[in-house]
């Protein structure tokens, strides 16, 4: 881990080669901060990224369709930072509770980006100001804070549509885990099914 005197050294994940390059051009100008890596996904970053690499990941999210892909962030041994094309409540719960520790619009000013790099390097959490307001516990069910993270993510996941078959695939679990979970959650959620879920997340604002 850095002390506020040693370069921050970074990986770069987007799969599209005008962000790494806008990325690197924005970050190199910052004498603290050091870009020694990128990758075009996650899954190279996951086979490829040594933990003596870099003390930060940077990634971007693509589309809107990132729940197949979101766990994987989890693998990436260092503290992660994704930047958001835009925010909705789901995303940033999903993606919160999948592990990563700092969450920024994409587009926000260059100041944000250099703050949001030293506070998750440290291992800390940094959350922009356009992204807290989907973390205030009082707009979040009472029940979620009874949530692991894990149990957490498994809620964003049924929540965005996938299947038992479809969570247990991103996540790297078997389906009858994934089944655990499930009738943990409708416990912990005070419901009997899916649908109840699907009510909470309505009410709350995790879906439109």
């Amino acid at each position: 881990m850095n002390t506020n005197a040693e370069s921050i050294r970074v990986v770069i994940i987007s799969n599209q080669l005008i962000i790494r390059e806008g990325l690197r051009g924005l970050l190199s100008s910052y004498g603290t901060i050091v870009i020694t890596g990128e990758f075009n996904s996650i899954d190279e970053a996951v086979l490829n990224f040594h933990p003596l690499q870099a003390d930060i990941a940077i990634a971007t999210l693509a589309s809107r369709n990132f729940s197949h892909a979101v766990f994987k962030w989890s693998l990436i041994p260092i503290p992660t930072l994704v930047l958001l094309p835009d925010a909705s409540r789901l995303e940033v719960l999903t993606i919160q509770s999948a592990g990563v520790k700092g969450l920024l619009p994409q587009g926000s000013p260059a100041q944000n980006y250099v703050d949001a790099i030293e506070v998750v390097s440290k291992g800390s959490s940094y959350f922009s100001l356009q992204i807290r307001p989907f973390l205030e516990h009082s707009t979040l069910p009472t029940q979620w804070f009874l949530l692991t993270n894990r149990e957490r993510l498994i809620f964003c996941l049924m929540t965005s549509g996938l299947s038992s078959t479809e969570i247990a695939a991103s996540m790297n679990v078997s389906t009858v885990a994934i089944r655990s979970y499930r009738r943990k959650l409708y416990k912990k959620m005070e419901t009997s099914d899916t649908s109840g879920l699907a009510r909470i997340a309505t009410k709350y604002g995790f879906v439109p």
